[in-house]
């Protein structure tokens, strides 16, 4: 008979609830403006797929000078298959749009073991006419590790139509096969 050791439980229970405040925290940071600015807040859904960029290759770096200057990516680490490349097809409210996505894995700054930590570059596209709405650029907490897994994005910068824009999306699912995102993103009026 295996017993439980009953200091491990609230150990685990207090890290994870340390996790989720933080999570929660993180997750709120970008809405904190909100009220005292003008902003028009949108759906953001739809589908998200992304592949392996083959070794010695990683174009979310391409960004990092400009968008992500304290990170460090794990394949500056010399850690292969952790860039990331794929498309998304989706609304933002009412408009269809599509999109490309560069992602790397970073190194977890967060000291919790049980979630990954990436940013993410998005370019957003009207998709009924091509036009280029502008990136979204993002600092992600990846949980549950597995083919359900959930993501956590956070808006941290745009541009274009996105330029002081907030905002966070979900994605739940195995990104590598296809997976559902939703959220809402809030954009300066």
């Amino acid at each position: 008979m295996k017993l439980s050791n009953p200091v491990l439980k609230i150990k685990k229970g207090l890290i994870m609830n340390i996790i989720k405040f933080f999570l929660a925290l993180t997750l709120s940071l970008p809405f904190g403006n909100i009220l005292a600015n003008d902003f028009e807040c949108k759906r953001f859904a739809g589908d998200i797929q992304l592949f392996p960029v083959p070794d010695g290759e990683c174009p979310i770096l391409n960004y990092r000078e400009k968008y992500f200057p304290d990170l460090t990516f794990l394949h500056q680490q010399q850690i292969p298959q952790t860039c990331f490349i794929g498309q998304l097809e989706g609304s933002l409210d009412k408009m269809r749009i599509t999109g490309q996505v560069f992602s790397g894995l970073t190194t977890n700054r967060l000291g919790e073991s049980s979630f990954l930590t990436a940013a993410s570059f998005i370019k957003l596209y009207n998709a009924d006419n091509s036009e280029k709405l502008g990136n979204v650029v993002t600092q992600d907490i990846i949980m549950n590790l597995n083919d359900d897994s959930k993501e956590y994005l956070t808006m941290i910068k745009g541009s274009q139509y996105f330029n002081g824009g907030k905002g966070h999306f979900e994605i739940h699912g195995n990104v590598f096969i296809g997976a559902r995102f939703k959220g809402t993103l809030c954009l300066e009026d």
